[in-house]
């Protein structure tokens, strides 16, 4: 019995031995796995750390990208605008010849052969409010009423 129970403490023993190293398999199959899982979640934060950075990136160019535009666009107009105050300078300037009272009498007379009536050829009348009719005035005070009527209508 001594050999079986020897037999049976070697058994056991080696049993034991043999659950010790299962154990010590499945704790280091753990800890390789939790080193694992450690190392692909760096890994995941690592890439979507690189991910973010290239993202915020973008968006950044693409800020920088529209203010650009948006500083071409306004350089644009302000040369519209200086073309513009130069044209509008000229047509001013154009029309300040246009109105002035001598272009206007040289271009009477010189292009359109206009000139200033003669005394005989300027006829006053008088228009009867009544009837309708023209009633010819001759005489200086006749004029002079005429005017003076007519500068009191235009007031």
């Amino acid at each position: 019995m001594e050999a079986t129970a020897r037999k049976l403490d070697t058994y056991m023993e080696e049993e034991y031995r043999v659950e010790q190293t299962e154990k010590t398999v499945r704790r280091k199959v753990r800890r390789q796995s939790s080193e694992r899982l450690v190392y692909l979640k760096r890994r995941f934060f690592i890439a979507l750390s690189v991910l973010m950075v290239f993202l915020a990136s973008l968006i950044i160019l693409n800020g920088y990208a529209s203010i650009s535009e948006l500083k071409m666009e306004i350089s644009q107009m302000d040369k519209e605008i200086v073309n513009l105050n130069k044209s509008k300078q000229n047509l001013t300037g154009k029309v300040e010849e246009l109105k002035s009272s001598s272009n206007i009498v040289a271009e009477a007379k010189y292009k359109l052969g206009m000139v200033y009536p003669d005394e005989s050829q300027v006829v006053y009348f008088t228009l009867d409010e009544s009837t309708g009719e023209t009633i010819e005035d001759e005489g200086v005070i006749n004029r002079v009423i005429t005017a003076l009527k007519t500068l009191s209508i235009s007031f």
